[in-house]
């Protein structure tokens, strides 16, 4: 019996090949590794592997758990139409800003790491290596963020959520979530 209690580090080989950016000359490597790995075979059977290597869709199509090419590259584009709205949107305060001292620096602040977040997204959406790495930026953006909504209600405030910007920044953490959400099941499922 092999341990899988430790991510394997193939891992982004086989993502790589499932989503079709693997190079060609690297894909019977990992084709040979997933055929052994308990892990990799997890996110995709070595059965199923073997025959992404002449149809990389329907590999694609088994490990995003019944998530097609065509769903995927949906959730890609409004991933990177959110990143790019996300920069857009800071962009007027990291440029201007509109206030003065303090306060200016706070918001230039915020809207700087907005637009990071922005960008970050846009690479989530190109390449689903970095995605799941953008996932714990933006996962924990929406819980801090629904946090605070839950005190901001229970003190009578407004809240984050009446933020656009906000609102741009949970959609993008909630396809990014479903664009590695087969990911986060096998990180999950290895180690139990």
């Amino acid at each position: 019996m092999t341990d899988t209690s430790v991510p394997c580090a193939w891992v982004e080989r086989v993502s790589a090949l499932v989503d079709g950016e693997l190079p060609a000359d690297e894909r019977d490597l990992v084709v040979r590794h997933a055929r052994g790995c308990p892990t990799c075979t997890a996110l995709s059977t070595a059965d199923r592997v073997v025959a992404g290597a002449r149809s990389v869709a329907g590999v694609a199509a088994m490990a995003y758990g019944g998530i097609g090419p065509r769903m995927r590259t949906l959730v890609r584009i409004g991933l990177a139409a959110a990143g790019t709205a996300l920069v857009v949107a800071s962009t007027p305060d990291v440029v201007r800003g509109s206030t003065v001292g303090a306060s200016l620096h706070d918001l230039r602040h915020l809207a700087i790491w907005q637009a990071a977040i922005g960008v970050a997204v846009v690479a989530a959406a190109a390449t689903l290596r970095l995605s799941r790495l953008v996932l714990v930026l933006a996962g924990t953006f929406v819980v801090l963020t629904a946090a605070a909504g839950a005190y901001d209600a229970v003190t009578g405030h407004p809240g984050p959520w009446r933020d656009p910007t906000h609102v741009l920044e949970v959609v993008a953490a909630v396809l990014l979530l479903c664009l590695t959400w087969p990911y986060v099941r096998i990180g999950h499922t290895s180690r139990t």
